[in-house]
């Protein structure tokens, strides 16, 4: 057996058998360790890169049509309501049916009114780490115009 150093690394010549037999070179690294290689994750796009995304709907119930999130995002919605107020409540669900535990933007918000004026309603809440996926909004609206935007944040 014969040993060869060149660049660094130490070969082994193992010849083996009888009669001319032949020859196998391992080549084998001095003073490395395996280390493991980085798993490439997936980053949120930049709040820059992404669109305002917004749905507005009358007094209908019923699913929006799919849109992609994936970060933070801050969801608003505007609710104008007739002079008997009305309900309404929005909830944020995956399209391929994974669970999202934090789907629910508004509950259902109940509009009250006087009677004599049209009545009004606002909210805004903040979602964070929103994974990346196709959603859509399932709305239930009752005697309400409704309108929906989410807006990227960092």
């Amino acid at each position: 057996m014969k040993l060869l150093t060149a660049l660094g690394l130490s070969a082994a010549l193992l010849v083996t058998g009888c009669g001319g037999g032949s020859a196998e070179a391992t080549p084998t690294p001095e003073g490395f360790m395996d280390i493991p290689q980085p798993v490439p994750t997936e980053m949120p796009t930049p709040p820059e890169m992404r669109e305002l995304i917004s749905f507005e709907g009358g007094e209908n119930s019923g699913n929006t049509k799919p849109f992609v999130l994936n970060g933070n995002y801050a969801a608003s919605w505007k609710l104008s309501c007739g002079k008997n107020g009305g309900v309404f409540g929005a909830f944020l669900e995956r399209t391929d049916g994974v669970f999202f535990p934090d789907g629910m933007l508004t509950g259902l918000v109940v509009v009250s009114s006087d009677g004599a004026n049209p009545s009004y309603e606002d909210g805004e809440t903040n979602l964070y780490n929103i994974p990346d996926a196709e959603y859509y909004l399932d709305i239930t609206a009752t005697f309400c115009d409704w309108s929906v935007v989410f807006t990227p944040s960092p």
